[in-house]
């Protein structure tokens, strides 16, 4: 049970930094690319999906895309598993003005086997935010709240997350999901052993 006294989703050091979100863009050997998201977990470490990076040649990150105080920068593949659909990007890009010295800090751990259900945020550039504009083509930001119920999937492992259909509602028909790894739940999500 969530703390007496928190609203869920306003739980401190639980939040979604917008800074912190990044779109990866992956070129294949072919000169093809592919695009996804990912989240600044350290000053030179972001997480994303491996289906966005498996097999390229050249990966860059950018931070703040099409803004102001955009971050563009090269990344190196760190870490790939394909098996559970994750990488680990390693890179230097320079820290937003809003950021002091370091991005906020990120906790992991995992979802104790009890009877209750988490709030969490999720923030990734999904291919139907793909939008023409006078200068070109913008992938913008999509972010979505849903809720994770603890006991779902504990055969596999995983957690399954769920959204209101409003709240994620495609443009146009896309095969593809949502590259979001940046989950931010309540403290219950988190056991401390």
């Amino acid at each position: 049970m969530p703390p007496t006294g928190r609203r869920s989703g306003q739980i401190p050091g639980h939040r979604l930094d917008p800074h912190s979100a990044a779109e990866i863009i992956s070129i294949l050997a072919d000169g093809s690319g592919r695009r996804g998201s990912g989240y600044r977990v350290s000053e030179t470490v972001v997480l994303t999906a491996a289906h966005v990076v498996v097999g390229a040649a050249q990966v860059r990150v950018r931070f703040d895309a099409d803004r102001s105080d955009e971050v563009v920068g090269p990344a190196t593949i760190a870490w790939l598993d394909e098996t559970i659909d994750v990488a680990i990007l390693e890179g230097t890009w320079p820290l937003p003005d809003t950021v002091n010295g370091a991005p906020p800090a990120i906790r992991f751990g995992w979802v104790d086997d009890i009877d209750t259900v988490l709030s969490c945020s999720s923030v990734g550039f999904p291919r139907y935010k793909l939008r023409r504009t006078a200068n070109g083509w913008l992938r913008d930001s999509s972010h979505v709240q849903g809720t994770i119920a603890a006991l779902s999937h504990r055969r596999e492992g995983t957690l399954e997350i769920r959204v209101d259909a409003r709240t994620v509602t495609p443009t146009r028909t896309s095969p593809h999901g949502r590259a979001c790894p940046a989950l931010p739940c309540s403290p219950a999500v988190f056991s401390s052993a």
